[in-house]
């Protein structure tokens, strides 16, 4: 059953009072039986003969009081004591005898460390009648934390508790609080974590202080680290067969620049289904609510339940942190009050509001990881975790503009460059479009760049295949460039396996062979749901989410976002969420369904049916918050369907995190064309970098975007922009490297017609500062332009390999655009 320590813990003591105790606490801690909560040890108290000497109490755990000590051997260190609440609690013993064996042996930097256990005698210690608990305050010296009720009071280190690295008290019997039996009593000697708990920053933060420093405000990206702390942690402990149980905020101490996970006293075993569990309700899963055994899920809602809360601190998601900022206190044990962020690099002073998608991000991680049903939220804390920390990454990328590249472990990264062309010299079709005797622009406006729906399809990132497919080895082999010759390959393949049928499926859609494309995905997500029923089928993987759809995600005040201290708030039964059916699976449909919905969204786009593919990726979004590839296609199809502010949110979030990724940087530039920004779309295509295979794609798109007529407005480049046109136009990695050759024509002749046609505006003639030389003339006039630009057009009618329809045609449009003559 469930111990709640909301209900059984007592309320926690104020910290900081003068010497000597308030009469008043006083008075409330000796109330109740047999003095229950009286600390047991007086200041300079001996134990483990004359090692540890105490100097006063900290506060109360869930089974015991913590004590702070020192050890005399080692130049008076540091250390907290705990011991039973009440030695004669049955619960609370039975707890701490289980603990101790398995506990003592964990080693971990996020995880409080557990030192030693001694056993104090009273008629040999001294009595501990709980009367030096107030002079020994000053002595504690941990933390400065409130004493308020925060979340369950009790349930480990309180929010007063700060630097208190509580955990389960090993041992039986004891005196009591009151001194009035004899009885021996055992103590866990843990290390002091000099800081405060999470709790204590967020209740500061409210206050309107800043208790992470002057000027520094608790920010998501501080959510998100802590988040990937504790979660190493939890990581750590499942991988030895323990649960944590009973994640919150008072359970985190932020200490420096680390974090450590206090509170070991719900720690229990995986494969222990008797002992009582111990969880604080708000935080606890439905499940566990429910009177069920904690589990591996249960842990990923606790730690989902503590980021919600830290999230609704934050004061760059509209928390209700705020107030006067200057002189705010800061607290903090021995005057040692934690400096920086969480671990490594923090938002700078007085950070804006978070950027972008990044509290969307964070949000769609923390709504996974608190599913009502557990088998839609993460697999594991290393799953978790992994996203989390590509959701932080999106964050610091977004607020520094500076690239945090890790490849994916799910997707493969794709070769395919997204842009229709825009990236490469136009073909001599450009200009041979239409009957010789027709009206003939020489220089219509660019084009948009924004690819059909079946290219996207074809040309989106894949899942790498799963590792235990029983297929996997074949998978994993060079398959031909003929997607013939590969689907001949897989259909000799003897396992017939869901990634199998998924590869089958994007090769048929490659092919165009959609049909038999929907049949296969149908098939693979038949057999992942009976694989999943049966227990050996995939991991993880959420429902559809409702909320906000998808130009306006949820704010964190909305269902699903991080809300009030109050906890979590309902969800509804995976039945009542929404999302893209259809066949093949659609959403929610089985604990890996991110992958069929992947290849959902790609056989509609194929179809071109983008909204239906839209709510298939956001899908994937929502199971893979920290992955690239769900935000690429959902650029693409808000993008579409003409969402270009939602489209910019999302190619930015995946161009700022990896510069490498040139169907971002396209995309994202493309919406900057449609709201006719062409040096801002110039500007992102400069920057992706020259290790990227898209690199020369990208030189030569900024070089056509600063030469072009936008087709969204018309407008014409201005002479900034062709002094940077003169300057690249020879740098470009054209014909493979050479000097001269067909590109370099083609390119040179586009460049041409468009400054004509500047030319030809009223008052261009006065704005060619700097514009002299062989691209454009000297200067650059209508009537030196006009015969560049006949010269280009004869140049390729008389290029290699061209039939003598084109040549014809090209010369009639070179004798169409060149100057009039008298003869």
């Amino acid at each position: 059953h469930l111990v709640s320590r909301d209900a059984s813990s007592p309320p926690p003591l104020a910290r900081h009072r003068p010497r000597g105790g308030d009469p008043d606490d006083r008075a409330r801690r000796g109330a109740g039986p047999a003095g229950r909560r009286k600390p047991p040890l007086r200041p300079g108290t001996l134990l483990d003969g004359g090692r540890y000497e105490v100097t006063g109490y900290l506060a109360h755990g869930g089974q015991g009081w913590i004590h702070l000590a020192e050890d005399l051997r080692l130049e008076r260190r540091p250390l907290v004591l705990k011991g039973l609440l009440d030695p004669h609690d049955e619960t609370a013993r039975l707890i701490a005898l289980e603990e101790r064996n398995h506990l003592i042996a964990l080693d971990n930097a996020n995880i409080v460390r557990i030192l030693d256990y001694v056993t104090h005698h009273p008629e040999t210690g001294g009595e501990g009648d709980g009367e030096g608990g107030g002079p020994g305050d000053e002595g504690c010296g941990a933390g400065g934390g409130p004493g308020d009720e925060s979340d369950g009071a009790g349930g480990g280190a309180d929010a007063g508790t700060s630097g208190a690295a509580s955990g389960p008290v090993p041992g039986t019997g004891g005196a009591g609080a009151g001194g009035g039996a004899a009885e021996p009593t055992d103590y866990i000697v843990m290390e002091f974590v000099g800081g405060k708990p999470l709790q204590q920053i967020i209740d500061e933060t409210r206050q309107g202080a800043r208790p992470l420093g002057p000027g520094e405000p608790l920010t998501l990206e501080h959510a998100a680290r802590y988040g990937c702390k504790i979660l190493q942690a939890l990581e750590y402990l499942h991988g030895k067969g323990l649960l944590y149980c009973d994640m919150k905020p008072e359970n985190v101490i932020h200490h420096a620049d680390r974090v450590k996970v206090i509170d070991l006293g719900a720690v229990r075993r995986m494969a222990d289904t008797t002992t009582p569990s111990i969880a604080t309700r708000r935080f606890a899963a439905p499940e566990v609510r429910a009177g069920g055994l904690p589990t591996v899920a249960h842990d990923l809602h606790t730690v989902g339940v503590t980021l919600r809360v830290l999230a609704d601190a934050c004061e760059d998601t509209g928390g209700s942190g705020g107030g006067s900022r200057a002189g705010s206190p800061r607290g903090g044990p021995r005057g040692n009050a934690p400096r920086g962020a969480a671990p490594d690099a923090a938002p700078p002073a007085d950070a804006p509001p978070a950027a972008g998608l990044g509290p969307e991000s964070f949000r769609r991680l923390v709504d996974r990881a608190t599913e009502a049903d557990p088998a839609r939220r993460f697999a594991s804390a290393a799953e978790m975790g992994r996203q989390l920390q590509g959701v932080l990454r999106e964050m610091v990328s977004l607020r520094t503009r500076t690239s945090s590249i890790e490849p994916s472990a799910l997707f493969e990264p794709s070769p395919t460059l997204l842009d229709a062309g825009l990236g490469s010299v136009p073909p001599v079709d450009r200009w041979t479009e239409g009957d010789a005797g027709a009206p003939w622009t020489p220089a219509p406006p660019l084009g948009s760049g924004r690819p059909e729906p079946r290219e996207v399809a074809a040309g989106l990132p894949v899942p790498y295949p799963r590792a235990d497919d029983p297929a996997v080895v074949q998978l994993r082999l060079p398959a031909s460039q003929d997607p013939r010759g590969v689907v001949r390959q897989l259909e000799a393949v003897r396992v017939a396996s869901v990634e199998v049928k998924l590869r089958l499926c994007r090769t048929r859609i490659t092919l165009g062979e959609l049909d038999e494309a929907e049949r296969l995905l149908a098939e693979a997500a038949r057999q992942a749901a009976a694989e999943t029923e049966a227990g050996h089928g995939p991991e993880g993987g959420p429902g559809g989410r409702t909320a906000g759809g998808p130009d306006r995600p949820p704010s964190f005040g909305e269902r699903g976002g991080p809300g009030e201290r109050g906890g979590p708030r309902e969800r509804h039964g995976p039945g009542e969420r929404g999302g893209a059916g259809g066949a093949g699976g659609g959403i929610g449909s089985g604990r890996d369904d991110w992958r069929i919905s992947w290849h959902r969204g790609l056989l509609e786009l194929a179809r071109g049916r983008v909204q239906t593919a839209e709510a298939a990726f956001d899908h994937v979004y929502s199971a893979l918050p920290g992955e690239y590839a769900p935000k690429l296609a959902l650029g693409y199809c808000a993008e579409h369907r003409g969402g270009t502010d939602r489209a910019a949110l999302l190619y930015e979030a995946v161009w700022q995190r990896n510069r490498q990724q040139g169907s971002a940087a396209f995309g994202l530039a493309r919406t900057c064309l449609a709201r006719g920004d062409r040096r801002a779309a110039a500007g992102i295509l400069d920057g992706v970098p020259p290790a990227s295979r898209h690199h020369d794609a990208a030189a030569v798109a900024a070089t056509r975007v600063r030469a072009a007529r936008l087709a969204v407005d018309g407008s014409l480049p201005g002479r900034d922009d062709l002094l940077e046109v003169i300057a690249r136009l020879p740098k470009l990695y054209l014909d493979g490297g050479a000097e001269h050759g067909d590109e370099r024509t083609r390119l040179t002749a586009e460049i041409r017609g468009w400054a004509l046609d500047r030319a030809r505006e009223p008052g261009a003639a006065r704005d060619t500062a700097g514009l002299s030389g062989p691209l454009l003339g000297t200067p650059p006039s209508e009537q030196r332009l006009r015969k560049l630009l006949a010269g280009s057009l004869r140049a390729l009618a008389w290029l290699p390999g061209t039939d003598r329809r084109t040549r014809e045609l090209l010369i009639d449009r070179a004798n169409q655009v060149r100057p009039w003559t008298r003869f």
